[in-house]
């Protein structure tokens, strides 16, 4: 299973269409037809449109390359449940609006989500992803989960092509490539080379200079001068015949991937307890706050966020009190000390006009 974000996020998400429309973006009648299988359009829509900020929604795609009959529909609903605790870490997952469609014409499983960026107690911005410090996150949740209930994983180098040769690649150098392939295939097989060390040792020993080693990819050079790089799994830095499985942070290790989840969960739990639990000078018009972003939905969902919320709007009225005193005794000495400087300015006004005089 793996998790991808799109890119996109920033218009009125007509793309929901496409997710539930009969044809596939060929053309093709979808074969089964797309499947809602949590939430309600109609309501995913009317939250992103009212939603004012620039990035109004997130979307993405859970996809899996086992069969779709494999896999069981309480395991479905585990992986979104825990998608979701991830997503809000300690925020309840309620308090986000969800919508999941699921699809399986492609011959495999697709779980797609689309979620409105907005918190619905306190109407702020919600972000679910955002690269630079969410991806580690996203990465530990989906290794963890893919040992866990033991779907296949694309980031198991054994899965990886050992090596590529670029199309676009002018023929001299596919040729190259192809024939620099077929040793290391050969050898590996041979059981002669089980590491990248032992892949630069080989191409060293045939008069090849490596001039850069990357992590994931070698580039070459020969006695003429002429460039080359190799990538696929037999050149990445990585690369051990066996695979590691065993080692700390490997992907079966199951121990040592519910901690990098959960030190990842960690960091994100403390963003969003910092931004939407910690009561704040903006909580002063707790109906309109509470509400925003649920208006012009159907009464019954009005009513069901209401009663889900009364505890969390309890306890932001008690503290919009308190800051209410707190901003009214700060304006009564403002007023006073500048009612003092204006004093002032009549008094040094008069003066100078006096010395001029």
């Amino acid at each position: 299973m793996i998790c991808k974000i799109f890119k996109r996020g920033k218009g009125s998400a007509s793309g929901i269409d496409y997710l539930m429309s009969a044809n596939d973006a060929g053309g093709n009648p979808r074969n089964p037809k797309a499947e809602l299988i949590r939430g309600d359009i109609a309501t995913t829509k009317k939250l992103i449109a009212a939603t004012k900020y620039a990035q109004k929604y997130t979307s993405g795609v859970l996809s899996w390359s086992e069969n779709p009959d494999s896999m069981r529909p309480e395991q479905i609903n585990q992986v979104i449940e825990s998608f979701q605790n991830m997503v809000c870490a300690g925020l309840s997952s309620e308090r986000i609006n969800w919508l999941w469609v699921k699809h399986q014409d492609k011959g495999r499983l697709e779980l797609h989500f689309v979620i409105p960026n907005v918190d619905l107690i306190t109407g702020r911005r919600f972000a679910p992803y955002y690269d630079r410090s969410d991806r580690p996150l996203y990465r530990a949740w989906e290794r963890y989960t893919n040992a866990l209930y033991g779907f296949t994983n694309p980031a198991d180098p054994m899965l990886k092509r050992k090596t590529v040769i670029a199309p676009y690649l002018p023929e001299n150098k596919q040729k190259a490539l192809a024939l620099i392939n077929s040793r290391i295939n050969i050898l590996a097989k041979a059981g002669q080379i089980q590491s990248r060390k032992d892949v630069i040792h080989d191409l060293e020993t045939i008069g090849l200079e490596i001039s850069r080693a990357g992590k994931d990819y070698i580039s070459i050079r020969d006695k003429s001068g002429k460039k080359l790089r190799l990538r696929g799994g037999y050149f990445e830095e990585s690369f051990q015949i066996p695979a590691k499985m065993s080692s700390p942070g490997s992907l079966f290790d199951l121990d040592a991937l519910l901690i990098e989840l959960n030190t990842q969960l960690a960091k994100r739990a403390r963003y969003i307890q910092g931004r939407f639990e910690r009561p704040t000078q903006e909580t002063k018009a707790v109906p309109e706050v509470v509400n925003e972003g649920i208006r012009g939905l159907s009464p019954e969902i009005v009513e069901e966020h209401r009663a889900n919320s009364t505890e969390i709007q309890s306890g932001l009225a008690t503290t919009t009190q308190s800051v209410a005193g707190t901003v009214e005794l700060f304006m009564h000495y403002a007023r006073k000390f500048i009612a003092r400087v204006e004093l002032f300015g009549v008094f040094f006004g008069r003066r100078n006009a006096l010395i001029k005089r």
